[in-house]
């Protein structure tokens, strides 16, 4: 289904609200008032809003004018003769301050917070301030899944672990965690940093980025929740998204998830600690995601570069293949899990003796998987 956002201009939305709800008192016959009920102006704004994003299904942007205005600049009579006309008198204090708050941010405070609200700390009870929430009903998955579909720019303390960014008390890392120029420090211990992924979507292509992992304690449940928000929903999105877009151009698609391994397993590995692994393993959940021909392309040709290759041994693949695979559709998806010892020292961090031919072999492989994925392709 394709995803809808109205642009709509909030001062025609204002002005038509804010004239509703006035009304003429009339005293004598040569004293009248002019009343105005700002409450009912907001909840026809509200109403309004709301009723546009249901029935539509819609995202909303709202644009009001402001002081500087670029008509004026080509014709400086633009609207001059509106001058004289007056406008109804909740127009002014209806022209909102948009804010970004959502009820998931602090559900103790925000849980009772309108979509449209008069802001006293800001306001003045001779011009109240409305603040309009169209993010309230938002969770942080929305809003990080409408930044990655959308390649929306992100602030990068993000992605460095900062949950919140505005003023001084609110932009703090979580925990005792401290940015230093040297690093992190953990509770006066300095830690280095270690990769993990965060994606960014750059086209077709899935950017690597960095997060601050703890080494010294099991993380929180809120803060797996929020990584699993931040980056492991948006990059399953993404990805879905890719395969999904090429299987309806070529009427077929093979993704592959690629792993590394330890040399030999550990003491929670199959069989038990020090059993060493083949070079390559590949993964194809005992055939259910993705056709025997081209499992066996892959494992063929890995032989043939001298690599040992085993199939669903030890690891058949993982969950991501499952879900993104349906041979009988066209859509196969293969584990291919590469043994460290193939590209690194013994230290682990260092590029390892056969690590260029590794990489030329990979290459050679790819382009092989593309030639067969074109003749695959539905003409």
């Amino acid at each position: 289904m394709q995803e809808v956002t109205l642009l709509i201009d909030g001062d025609i939305v204002a002005y038509e609200a804010a004239s509703s709800v006035e009304q003429e008192i009339e005293w004598e016959p040569s004293l009248w008032t002019l009343h105005s009920d700002l409450d009912a102006a907001k909840a026809k704004v509200e109403s309004r809003l709301l009723a546009w994003q249901e029935r539509f299904a819609a995202s909303l942007v709202i644009a009001f004018s402001d002081s500087v205005n670029f008509r004026k600049t080509v014709c400086p009579e633009y609207k001059s003769n509106r001058k004289s006309k007056r406008k109804p008198l909740a127009y002014k204090p209806l022209k909102a301050w948009i804010t970004g708050q959502r009820k998931d941010q602090s559900p103790g405070t925000r849980a009772e917070v309108p979509v449209v609200q008069l802001d006293p700390t800001f306001g003045s009870p001779e011009r109240p301030l409305v603040k309009f929430n169209p993010l309230l009903r938002w969770t942080k998955k929305d809003v990080w899944s409408f930044i990655t579909k959308h390649d929306v720019p992100y602030n990068p303390l993000h992605d460095r672990g900062y949950p919140s960014i505005g003023c001084e008390p609110c932009t703090t890392l979580p925990l005792d965690v401290v940015i230093d120029s040297y690093g992190l420090t953990f509770a006066g211990a300095s830690r280095p940093w270690r990769k993990i992924r965060s994606y960014k979507t750059e086209g077709d292509h899935i950017e690597v980025g960095t997060w601050p992992v703890l080494n010294d304690r099991k993380l929180r449940i809120d803060e797996v929740h929020q990584r699993i928000q931040r980056y492991a929903l948006p990059y399953q999105a993404q990805l879905q998204k890719l395969i999904d877009t090429h299987h309806q151009n070529f009427g077929v698609c093979y993704h592959i998830n690629c792993h590394s391994m330890n040399a030999v397993s550990g003491k929670m590995g199959e069989g038990g600690a020090g059993i060493s692994r083949a070079d390559v393993v590949l993964g194809d959940r005992d055939g259910t995601t993705c056709n025997a021909e081209f499992t066996h392309l892959v494992k063929d040709f890995m032989q043939g570069c001298g690599y040992e290759v085993k199939i669903n041994d030890p690891f058949k693949g993982v969950e991501l293949v499952r879900a993104f695979s349906n041979p009988a559709q066209g859509k196969h998806s293969l584990q291919v899990e590469l043994n460290k010892r193939l590209y690194t020292d013994a230290t682990g961090r260092g590029k390892g003796a056969s690590y260029d031919k590794l990489a030329q072999d990979l290459q050679q492989l790819t382009a092989v998987l593309a030639q067969f994925a074109k003749s695959k392709a539905a003409k």
